[in-house]
């Protein structure tokens, strides 16, 4: 195998950012792509070019692209916004994840929104879960019986995972940005995480590696903010539940290895600033 990384300046994450990439080297001396994703080898030389080019049997490069060359032979234009990782597991190349949690009035939804709108070419937005199955049902989870509680959240899960790989699959040059992740659905299930997660046949430790970063946002709840159900007609907690979830989230999420922490603020432009340095930092 030939494994190795490589990103164009303007992929968002700043010039010589990384995305581990997989190509198979054949006998003959060439490189097979596994799939229609360009890759590079640590130690390619990297041309620039303006115009397009053919790179393997699906992809055609956008203009300003990268050719790559081991040694004297060229192997595979490059695009300028690749921004992927090798899921070892796997043995296949996935889109960066990054997700935005915390408990209810944190603001992810409306900053996952404006970050994705604003920055189409470096984000891609995977829309909140549960608030889709809640819609569709007509319900919330505070008016649903044990049983039906376990079957919502069994269906938040399967929708969660099912659009984040049709949104990678769909946006192959962009980070995916989470409104939550499937992580979340453990705060949610009646009989607890452990139960959760043997229930949808999965662990936190597998689930936490879907997930390239995570940003936490405190609720404006922690500020006397909180608007209840009138901005999320899905939302059942008090201001207080608000805060408990958060606390729960950060418990769930806490063992991440790239967990960051934003404070509640009572400008809704600050906190979005701050997450975006939180993404930058990423």
């Amino acid at each position: 195998m030939v494994q190795g990384g490589f990103c164009g300046g303007d992929c968002g994450l700043g010039a010589g950012c990384v995305a581990t990439i997989q190509m198979r080297q054949l006998c003959g001396g060439g490189v097979e792509l596994p799939h229609r994703y360009a890759a590079a080898a640590p130690d390619a030389h990297v041309e620039h070019h303006a115009q397009r080019e053919p790179a393997g049997e699906s992809l055609t490069l956008p203009k300003h692209a990268y050719s790559v060359h081991l040694g004297r032979k060229k192997v595979i234009g490059l695009p300028a916004k690749i921004c992927w990782k090798m899921d070892d597991e796997r043995g296949v190349c996935v889109s960066i994840r990054i997700v935005l949690t915390g408990g209810p009035g944190a603001g992810k939804t409306v900053i996952s929104r404006r970050i994705a709108a604003e920055h189409p070419e470096r984000f891609v937005l995977v829309p909140e879960a549960a608030t889709q199955v809640y819609d569709a049902l007509q319900t919330r989870w505070d008016k649903l019986d044990v049983e039906g509680r376990r079957d919502v959240q069994r269906k938040i899960y399967r929708l969660q995972v099912d659009q984040e790989d049709r949104t990678a699959a769909a946006n192959p040059d962009k980070i995916l940005l989470l409104d939550r992740g499937t992580i979340d659905g453990a705060a949610y299930w009646p009989e607890g995480p452990a139960d959760y997660w043997r229930d949808v046949q999965s662990t936190l430790e597998k689930e936490l590696k879907r997930y390239d970063a995570v940003i936490l946002l405190e609720s404006s709840a922690a500020l006397g903010l909180y608007d209840g159900d009138s901005s999320n007609f899905c939302r059942f907690e008090d201001a207080q539940g608000a805060i408990e979830s958060g606390k729960l989230l950060l418990k769930l999420w806490g063992s991440h290895p790239n967990l960051k922490h934003v404070r509640a603020y009572t400008n809704l432009e600050e906190k979005i600033a701050t997450v975006m340095d939180a993404l930058a930092a990423v």
